[in-house]
């Protein structure tokens, strides 16, 4: 059972660790984030767009662009990515 508990924390940390880095991100950058990844309905590129009244390419590069800031900030944090799990 000890394992369940440490299992549990380790997760909660990870969980608190990605939202401040979605945090940090800009507000469009987290709008995007927060619909692709957290959104039980999952919408499209081009359905998050169409809310912003952008096109399906330029909410791809808000993405990839978020994406690639929140890698970089667990790197400069020494968490290594082929470990950390949510």
């Amino acid at each position: 059972k000890a394992q369940d508990i440490e299992a549990a924390l380790l997760s909660d940390n990870r969980r608190k660790v990605i939202k401040g880095m979605i945090n940090d991100l800009s507000p469009r950058e987290k709008f995007v984030i927060e619909a692709r990844f957290f959104d039980d309905d999952k919408p499209t590129s081009k359905e998050v767009g169409d809310k912003l009244g952008l096109v399906e390419e330029r909410i791809r590069q808000i993405e990839m662009q978020a994406l690639r800031r929140i890698r970089d900030g667990l790197h400069k944090r020494g968490i290594d990515l082929n470990t950390f799990e949510i």
